[in-house]
């Protein structure tokens, strides 16, 4: 741990434990004041960093100076309502969708389209529920602070008033009886409750085990205070007078006196949309089962199991939302094909190209304000017009922006790059920032100037550089920065990217062994798997790391989390053979099992990434049955960055599997064949 300019005082490993230390327990250092000299020498973990008001330093009675915290220790509780559980397993599946099939015919027979969508999708709606507790057994899931409980503590507490007023043996050993059978009545209500909890995520989604995490975190819950021109907003009413203030203040107010001219459209108009039940079935029935539900509240499981029966509402609904440009209210969309890893893929595969030939590429990361709808609807609804998107298509999209409830902008990021070989390349670059820069005030989106970073991307020891301006705003330049939630370095290193991911992941585990210590191998794994492997895997297509320190700083992770499960830490134990026997593979072939699997979808066109142009199908004998194989044309790499890049890493990879393999028709069984080789 490094405390000030000079290099630490202690080796690298006493440090490395002490980190470990901290991120087991889920500990945050908080104090970054020099104490003596120039070097932060005296510091302050904690699990609970929001209730820290202030933490600052006086001069002390030593050489060192004292460190002051202030800590808030209101208690702040919410009282939650008991939440409904399906038990899916004890669920009579036929027997619901028997009964939907009848409802569908009752639908379709009724002259739905005589009604409007509203209507017809809450009617559906309404029935699918009825079904589902008809035919689907619950329980209630309250606190785990049952009645119960409460009657024994209020007992004890009366006991303790007795013994206190009376001071007999008798009454003080009644009273300390009563107190212990409240404690252990409480462990096991609360492990019940847990491992109630656990069990039906397992079954379900990861929601409700999420709910039971964010539960325990030791951070203030709710909103704290907010500082408005009045002061502190403390109370409920004044926190929302004091949001709804600061929404309608970043809300973008469009301008409709005028628009943008583009001119005449040299497209055609884009045909209707077409539903058919047939299509509808076959994505319900894709759908998989273990993702959480959308606004509204539709199990993806009751979706899947009665795809037959409900494809045929949904054409109806799905057209008559259409052809009259309405929707019901708890309905959205995503983008298909699109994904983090595919934008990061692009971008990052013609990027590593560059620097592979010693070229300089000056990346620009822009940030979008975090508003709660930038986006011109109006400026929107002409600019899908002139690209064809026009009539009943248009109008429906007209009617998806009109009407929404408030939401926040998440991945607001966007990179802007050029290969710079002259000063005329910066030059060009700056003026495709300024270009971007006046469409955004035309179509009135805004962009963050003070967060928005310039980084170069080189090795060369003399690169050429340039002062990037947004607006009157300089912009400035950093060695890494994060983008798509990977970190990206100048010089292309996952070194910071994999310390970050790997110190994240880190705490969660020590979260997680705090708070599951007691439960089985089965949800100890289920906790590891969702919660914290899917950290140390986040987009590891394109970072997955081939340097062996890379590589066991993430296997350390899983190493830990392994003897956790197993509740084995003997230093003569395997954790080899504990994983082995857990079935849990190491985290470097999952990590090539992920990127065959991308290939895979590239090749076969399930994703929007385009294979290089340098990366062309091999050319084999006419009587040879083999085709999907792959060659890279031109000279081999000249760094490792490259060499180890998506593409050029996984091809090499995908042409030394088993033809069988690549041929087979479905993505599951690729992944399935892939995993047992």
């Amino acid at each position: 741990m490094k405390t000030g300019p000079n290099k630490p005082q202690y080796g690298k490993r006493l440090n490395q434990t002490l980190i470990d230390l901290a991120n087991d327990n889920m500990l945050v250092q908080m104090q970054h004041i020099p104490t003596r000299g120039e070097n932060i020498l005296d510091l302050v973990f904690t699990n609970i960093p929001d209730q820290l008001r202030k933490v600052e330093t006086v001069p002390g009675i030593s050489d060192h100076d004292a460190v002051i915290v202030q800590l808030d220790t209101t208690v702040k509780y919410i009282r939650r309502k008991p939440r409904k559980v399906y038990l899916y397993k004890k669920g009579d599946m036929d027997g619901l969708r028997d009964e939907m099939e009848s409802y569908k015919e009752s639908l379709l027979q009724s002259n739905p389209m005589e009604r409007d969508v509203e209507t017809n999708w809450t009617s559906f709606k309404d029935e699918l529920f009825s079904l589902m507790d008809k035919h689907i057994p619950q329980k209630q899931l309250s606190s785990w602070m049952n009645n119960t409980i409460k009657r024994e503590i209020r007992k004890k507490k009366r006991l303790w008033k007795k013994a206190k007023r009376n001071n007999t043996e008798k009454n003080w050993d009644e009273f300390k009886e009563m107190r212990k059978k409240v404690k252990s009545s409480m462990k096991k209500a609360y492990e019940d409750y847990v491992g109630n909890i656990l069990e039906d995520t397992m079954q379900d989604s990861h929601k409700k085990f999420w709910q039971f995490i964010n539960n325990q975190k030791k951070d203030s819950t709710g909103i704290p205070p907010l500082k408005t021109d009045r002061g502190l907003a403390t109370d409920s009413a004044a926190k929302a007078e004091a949001l709804n203030k600061q929404y309608q203040s970043v809300y973008t107010q469009e301008d409709t006196s005028s628009f943008p001219d583009m001119g005449p459209s040299p497209y055609t108009a884009m045909p209707d949309i077409n539903f058919t039940t047939n299509g509808i079935e076959k994505l319900l029935s894709k759908l998989n089962p273990r993702k959480a539900c959308g606004p509204d509240l539709v199990p993806i499981r009751i979706l899947k199991e009665t795809a037959e029966q409900i494809a045929p509402i949904l054409q109806v609904i799905f057209t008559q939302s259409y052809n009259t440009g309405s929707f019901p209210v708890d309905w959205h969309g995503f983008r298909q094909g699109h994904s983090t890893e595919s934008q990061l893929i692009v971008t990052l595969e013609e990027i590593a190209r560059s620097l592979d030939s010693n070229t300089q590429t000056d990346v620009l990361i822009l940030d979008f304000s975090k508003a709660f709808d930038t986006v011109a609807h109006q400026r929107l609804i002409k600019k899908i017009d002139y690209y064809g998107i026009r009539d009943k298509t248009n109008g429906w999209i007209k009617t998806w922006l009109t009407n929404r409830t408030q939401r926040v902008v998440v991945e607001d990021d966007c990179l802007l790059f050029r290969t710079i070989k002259t000063p005329a390349d910066a030059n060009q670059l700056q003026e495709d920032l300024n270009s971007l820069d006046d469409w955004s005030h035309q179509w009135q989106m805004r962009f963050n100037a003070k967060k928005c970073y310039t980084m170069r991307i080189h090795r060369k020891k003399k690169p050429i550089t340039h002062q990037y301006i947004m607006g009157k705003e300089e912009l400035s330049a950093v060695s890494s920065q994060a983008y798509l939630g990977v970190e990206i370095h100048e010089q292309l290193s996952w070194k910071p990217h994999i310390e970050a991911v790997a110190s994240k992941a880190g705490k969660t585990l020590g979260f997680i062994r705090r708070n599951l210590g007691k439960y089985s191998s089965i949800i100890k794994t289920q906790a590891y798997t969702s919660l914290v492997r899917s950290q140390l895997e986040y987009a590891s297509v394109v970072w997955d790391p081939h340097k062996q320190n890379q590589i066991d700083q993430l296997e350390m992770i899983q190493r830990r989390a392994v003897r956790f499960i197993c509740g084995n830490y003997s230093r003569e134990a395997s954790v080899t053979a504990m994983r082995q026997d857990l079935g849990i593979p190491t985290l470097e072939e999952r990590c090539r099992q992920a990127r065959l699997t991308m290939f895979y979808k590239v090749v076969n066109q399930q994703i929007a990434i385009p294979i290089p142009n340098y990366i062309q199908t091999r050319t084999r004998s006419p009587r040879s049955s083999q085709h999907q194989r792959f060659m890279r044309l031109g000279s081999n790499s000249n760094s490792d960055t490259y060499k180890h890049s998506f593409f050029t890493r996984t091809v090499r990879e995908w042409d030394a599997l088993p033809q069988a393999i690549i041929e087979l028709p479905t993505i599951e069984q690729f992944k399935g064949a892939i995993s047992r080789e």
